[in-house]
């Protein structure tokens, strides 16, 4: 394999062991040229040519194999900092998908730039959205004209449409992927449509003025909340029936449901209030007081805390679900409505009515750190799922051993590694710069076996890339990320 010269920032040079690929247009920030045979880098990350999958990669699916520092003509060897060559299988990023019900269309932003990258039409005023756990298709239920539109997502086009019932408000979608579960607003009913062939198989009579739908993690029951008559209806799911009915606070508009299945948080828009249901035994076991007009709810991927926006003060209360008390109140846009979380829980997306804009809040500080503009009126949102990254380390695969990328990367403030481990061990996880010089120490200790996320904070160092290095058991793993100012 050639050698060639790459100069990163600040004029620090690296040899790569790896063949070269000419960049892609479409990077603008990454301006190469050739001097006296030297391939050089203004500025970011080179993609690389992976020889064995025959493709260019973009910066976040490559690796560097060895960095060796160039002085004049010499290569002159710095530290020990030799990385795993690691090839990040391409796959599928988290989008989300963001209904504007005033314009009748899906902004779909992707979560890797915060950029809007689709708009799609659809029906007329349509109010949430539900995407299928293989990410595949997204449903639309389309409040004016009765119908569900369905989304291919990747082309990000409507393929069909299904008729429901009267003022379709909610959906949700059972985890087998088989039954989209459609509250349909002016006729108290929910419609079960089965995905495979997108047709209506049972209609189910619930309360009053049925606005959102939340199924268990086991897809064995759907909740239903009513927001006339301050209750939500438990259904079933393999009778298609109303197997219970729980007392709620006034005007129950949202729901969503804690990851092992234990309960169910529901925002009460007039009582200002949560009322939390062990769904157990389907009682109501706490009242939580939050903002202003509750009116959206997400609970993160570890249970730990539920976001619930309240439209009437543009705020986001977090609630600690171990005690069922506030910790936190977040200042968002104007008249905030939906949100949802990113799958490994970093961000949470809070779509703001009036001023069309999403915040976009970071759980580690529950801080807003960007806003994204999308259509008029967004309403609801849901996050796409994300598949998990592949890595094969050269020297041999340690089985279930994954060092994750960095998120948010590039990032500014901060940003969060996750890793996993399959067994007790002591281990290290360090940040290099491209000197190779140690710049923090985020784990040094034995750890459980499980999957451990910590968080970096930046504050005080330069702009550049840095280096995460994971070491356990005598098997390292590295993992790049770039700060930017």
């Amino acid at each position: 394999m050639q050698r060639i010269a790459i100069t990163i920032l600040h004029g620090l040079v690296f040899t790569v062991s790896e063949s070269y690929a000419t960049n892609r247009p479409s990077c603008r920030d990454q301006l190469l040229r050739e001097e006296s045979g030297t391939r050089q880098l203004n500025h970011g990350v080179i993609p690389v040519h992976c020889q064995n999958e025959g493709e260019i990669l973009s910066p976040t699916h490559c690796q560097i194999i060895e960095l060796r520092f160039v002085a004049g003509k010499l290569l002159l060897p710095v530290a020990f900092l030799v990385l795993s060559l690691v090839w990040q299988s391409a796959q599928a990023q988290p989008f989300a998908y963001v209904v504007n019900e005033i314009d009748n269309t899906i902004s779909v932003i992707d979560i890797a730039t915060n950029s809007v990258t689709a708009t799609i039409n659809v029906g007329l005023d349509p109010h949430d959205v539900a995407i299928t756990p293989d990410g595949a298709f997204a449903y639309v239920p389309n409040q004016a004209d009765n119908t569900v539109s369905v989304i291919e997502t990747a082309g990000n086009t409507v393929t069909t449409t299904v008729d429901v019932g009267s003022g379709p408000r909610g959906v949700a979608i059972t985890p087998d992927g088989a039954l989209a579960y459609v509250a349909n607003r002016f006729d108290n009913t929910v419609s079960a449509v089965e995905i495979a062939g997108n047709m209506v198989t049972a209609t189910v009579n619930v309360g009053a003025y049925p606005r959102a739908v939340a199924i268990t993690p086991d897809g064995a029951f759907a909740y239903i909340a009513n927001y006339d008559d301050d209750t939500v209806s438990v259904i079933e799911t393999s009778s298609n029936t109303v197997a219970t009915t729980v007392d709620v606070g006034d005007e129950p508009c949202c729901l969503a449901i804690t990851p092992d299945g234990a309960f169910a948080y529901v925002p009460n828009r007039s009582g200002n209030t949560v009322s939390v249901i062990e769904l157990a035994g389907n009682t109501v076991t706490a009242t939580v007081n939050v903002g202003d007009e509750p009116y959206g709810v997400a609970i993160t991927p570890d249970g730990a805390f539920a976001y619930v926006t309240n439209r009437g003060d543009d705020t986001v209360s977090v609630i600690e679900t171990a005690g069922n008390t506030v910790t936190t109140t977040i200042n968002v846009g104007d008249n905030p409505r939906g949100v949802a979380i990113t799958p490994d829980g970093v961000l949470a997306y809070v779509v703001n009515h009036d001023d069309d804009t999403v915040s976009i809040v970071e759980t580690a500080g529950n801080t807003v750190t960007m806003t994204v503009n999308v259509g008029d009126g967004p309403e609801r949102l849901t996050i796409s799922p994300s598949t998990n990254t592949s890595t094969e380390p050269v020297g041999g695969e340690v089985p279930g051993i994954t060092l994750q990328r960095a998120y948010p990367n590039p990032f500014s403030l901060g940003t969060h590694i996750e890793f996993i481990i399959p067994n007790k061990g002591y281990v290290t996880l360090t940040v290099f710069n491209t000197l190779g010089r140690k710049v923090a120490a985020l784990v040094s200790e034995d750890r459980n076996a499980g999957t451990h996320r910590m968080y970096w904070s930046v504050a005080g160092l330069p702009s550049g890339i840095y280096y995460f290095r994971l070491t356990i058991d005598g098997y390292s793993e590295t993992k790049a990320g770039l700060l930017i100012r």
